[in-house]
Formats: structure tokens, sequence, C-alpha cells
């Protein structure tokens, strides 16, 4: 699983906060996530061809992770938990895929010809998905999603 979060939301856990000892309706904590959401798929599109043009062709890799990995987007509203990460992970039938050490080390772990008793390490390009969201892409989605707080914390403080 790889994670990349979104700094400067402080505004998120105080409309949390908020709209939970007001008692306000919660629609909208809902539309915001709504919102928030609605910018991954411009980021995933990065993050998929990412992977496909930097992980191994050779076997279908780089297309495997780029296509069966799942992108979310979690939003964490608590005063001193808030924030919004974007999760990239994979399961496999036989657990979990390590896209975290993939990302950072560059380490693949894969049996030899489809062989589950005998395991090989390879050694890959690491930063597949660092270098999105580090990049333009995930700058355009972090300026929409504080956009997006800033807009639902003016119409939640009433223009403050």
């Amino acid at each position: 699983m790889i994670e990349a979060r979104i700094e400067g939301a402080r505004k998120l856990g105080e409309i949390g906060s908020a709209v939970r000892r007001a008692g306000h309706d919660r629609t909208i904590l809902k539309h915001l996530e709504r919102r928030i959401r609605g910018y991954l798929p411009e980021l995933r599109t990065a993050l998929r061809q990412s992977a496909a043009d930097t992980l191994p062709h050779r076997g279908g890799f780089g297309r495997l992770v780029a296509t069966k990995s799942s992108y979310r987007v979690s939003v964490r509203r608590g005063v001193s938990t808030a924030g919004v990460d974007v999760v990239i992970s994979r399961k496999t039938p036989h657990g979990t895929a390590y896209l975290r050490a993939l990302d950072d080390r560059g380490a693949v772990r894969h049996p030899l010809w489809g062989n589950r008793k005998h395991w090989y390490n390879q050694t890959v390009a690491p930063g597949f998905a660092s270098r999105v969201v580090d990049g333009p892409a995930a700058d355009e989605f972090t300026r929409q999603t504080l956009d997006a707080i800033d807009d639902t914390y003016r119409e939640a403080f009433g223009g403050l």
C-alpha cells in the first residue's frame, strides 16, 4: 500500500469538528468528500500510466500493477488527524502486493516461471508512484482538494 498525504488540511478538521458540535446535517461533509473523490480519476490515470511505463514490460508486470491496483481517496476529518490520503494497493490471490517496497526501493519479489517454491528478488527503477505524487498531476489534485475544503469552510462558517 502506498499513501500520499495532502498537507494544509487543518480546515478540514475544523469543519468536521464544527459540524459535529453544532449537530448540523452531515450533507455538507458528504458533499465535500464526494467533491474531493471526484478529482481522483485524473491522478489515477497518471499513476497507471507511470506504472505501465516504468515497471518491467516483460511478463506484463507493469501492465498488471497499472490495471489491477486499486486507487482510492481516504478523507479524515478528526481535529488532530485531518487529511486526505491517496491510497494505492493491490490484492493478490496469495495476499497483498508490496507496492511500497516497489516504489521506495524498487524491490520486486516473484516466483521463477510461476514455481511458488522458488522465489527471487529483482530490482527495478524505484519511484513509479512517487514521481506522480510529487509531480504536476498531484499538484493539481492538491490544489482542487484545498479549494474544495476552503469553499466548504466558507459555507460552514458563513464566509469567515
